[in-house]
C-alpha cells in the first residue's frame, strides 16, 4: 500500500510506523513523531528551504505545501533538496517530507540514519511505499557521517545524560562540542545546526534553561536565530 492512497487493509507506512513504536518506543529515548506533527514541522522546514533555494518567502511556501496543489514555482525550487533526518526511526518525518512535496510537483532526495535495525527495515520499507528516492543507513547519528543536506528534519533522541554510559558520554561529547553533562537531543541539535543550513527540529523545552547547553543555544543563535519556535 501507499499513504498517498491509504486502505485500511494494506499495509503501508503508518502501519510500519505503529510496529517501531510498540517494539521501540522509549528504547535509547526514542519518541515516534504522530502524522500531524511530522507534517507540520516538514512543511515549515521545507518552505524555509525553498525561500533559500530561490522560491517564494517562507509564510507564502507553507501555505502553499499545506494546500497541497502543484505549484511549478514552488516545486522548481524544491526539486533535489536533500533532506536528512540523522535519527530517522521508521521515517515519518522523511514520509511526511516527501507526500508534501509530491503533492506540489517537486521530488526530494532523502537520507536516515537510525541506530536500530527494525528502524531502518521499516524506514526503508516506507519510502520504498512512497516511490520515494532515498537511502537509510544503519548508524549512531552522532559517530556515523552524515549526508550533505539541505534540511536536516528530526525529532532527536530524548535521552538524559544520566542515562547514558560514560563511553558514550565522552563520544556525544567529542561530536557536538557540548559537556558531557548535556541531554542527548542537544547533542544531535547541536550537530544539526552546524551541518545544515536549515534544521527543523523537536526541541525540548528543557534546552532552553540548561547550563549544559547554553553553548547549543548561543551558536543556534550566532547562525540565524530561531525563525519560529511552537
Amino acid at each position: 500500500g501507499t499513504e498517498r492512497d491509504p486502505s485500511p487493509d494494506r499495509l503501508d507506512g503508518t502501519l510500519l510506523d505503529a510496529v517501531c513504536a510498540r517494539a521501540l518506543g522509549g528504547a535509547r529515548g526514542a519518541v515516534f513523531t504522530p502524522p500531524a506533527e511530522a507534517r507540520i514541522l516538514a512543511a515549515f522546514g521545507l518552505a524555509r528551504v525553498a525561500e533559500r533555494r530561490g522560491g517564494p518567502p517562507a509564510a507564502e511556501g507553507l501555505a502553499l505545501l499545506l494546500a497541497g496543489r502543484p505549484e511549478p514555482a514552488l516545486a522548481a525550487a524544491l526539486d533535489g533538496a536533500r533532506v536528512l533526518d540523522p535519527a530517522c526511526g521508521a521515517g515519518a518525518l522523511l514520509a511526511a517530507a516527501e507526500r508534501l512535496a509530491r503533492a506540489i510537483g517537486a521530488r526530494l532526495r532523502l537520507s536516515g540514519l537510525d541506530l536500530a535495525p527494525l528502524a531502518v527495515r521499516a524506514a526503508r520499507a516506507r519510502l520504498a511505499l512512497l516511490s520515494a528516492r532515498g537511502e537509510i543507513r544503519r548508524g549512531d547519528g552522532l559517530a556515523a557521517r552524515w549526508p550533505a543536506a539541505d534540511l536536516v528534519l528530526a525529532n532527536p533522541p530524548f535521552l538524559r545524560h544520566e542515562a547514558l554510559p560514560a563511553r558514550e558520554k565522552v563520544a556525544a561529547a567529542r561530536a557536538s562540542g557540548l559537556s558531557r553533562q548535556a541531554d542527548l537531543s542537544a547533542h544531535f541539535a547541536a550537530v544539526a545546526i552546524r551541518r545544515s543550513p536549515v534544521a527543523a527540529l523537536v526541541w525540548p523545552c528543557a534546552l532552553d534553561v540548561s547550563r549544559s547547553a547554553e553553548r547549543l543555544v548561543a551558536d543556534a543563535r550566532a547562525r540565524g536565530g530561531f525563525v519560529l519556535r511552537l
